[in-house]
């Protein structure tokens, strides 16, 4: 019964009834096949020889963002034969910077712990509308710890689900791989699930990386 708990807690829809009820699930309008998100399509270790290694930041706070929508982090890297790993931490509760008394999580301080985690060549953060504010906070907080952060910004023009769809040909050559976490399961759930589960914006954040 805990397991059932934790699970459900974590997974949500169609997803859920994979987790934890076995069933293979196809999404009706789903844009690629269940078998691409089979657990073959997990990994638990990062490989040690990767070529690069990118942070994408989607803060999922403009004006065309749903309410619940996540603030997603993706790793990502690349080895030798331009194969992709990739990890994510997506969190719908997590305000952008601390609350005032509340020390509780805040994307500024996850950003920073991951880039200190993962060493990336680049950290882009997606700049549309007032969200360039949003790079603007993460370098003066760096700053302020005299922690070097690689900060690059993307201003999105093309259709969102354009963007994402062209992730389609590493997941049809197999050549994706996801970590075997929380985020990187819920990151699988939104992939799987896409254009027609509620969220999309951890697959917007991998699109971004991979971009970078």
């Amino acid at each position: 019964a805990g397991f059932h708990d934790t699970i459900a807690t974590q997974y949500t829809g169609l997803r859920a009834q994979q987790e934890l009820e076995g069933q293979f699930v196809n999404v009706e309008g789903a844009e690629w096949p269940p078998e691409y998100f089979d657990d073959s399509v997990f990994f638990s270790a990062w490989p040690e020889a990767l070529k690069c290694k990118v942070i994408a930041f989607d803060p999922s706070k403009g004006r065309a963002d749903r309410h619940g929508d996540y603030s997603a982090f993706v790793v990502l890297g690349i080895d030798g034969d331009w194969n992709l790993w990739a990890d994510a931490d997506l969190d719908n509760q997590r305000p952008i910077e601390p609350l005032h008394g509340t020390g509780g999580r805040n994307a500024i301080d996850d950003g920073i712990a991951l880039c200190l985690q993962h060493r990336p060549q680049a950290f882009v953060i997606e700049t549309n509308g007032f969200q360039e504010m949003i790079a603007h906070a993460f370098a003066r907080v760096a700053r302020e710890r005299g922690i070097h952060l690689p900060i690059y910004t993307i201003c999105s023009t093309t259709n969102k689900e354009a963007r994402i769809r062209s992730l389609g040909t590493y997941f049809a050559q197999r050549r994706c791989k996801i970590k075997d976490s929380v985020g990187g399961r819920l990151l699988v759930q939104q992939l799987s699930e896409f254009p027609e589960g509620q969220h999309d914006d951890g697959p917007d954040a991998m699109k971004m990386a991979e971009q970078m």
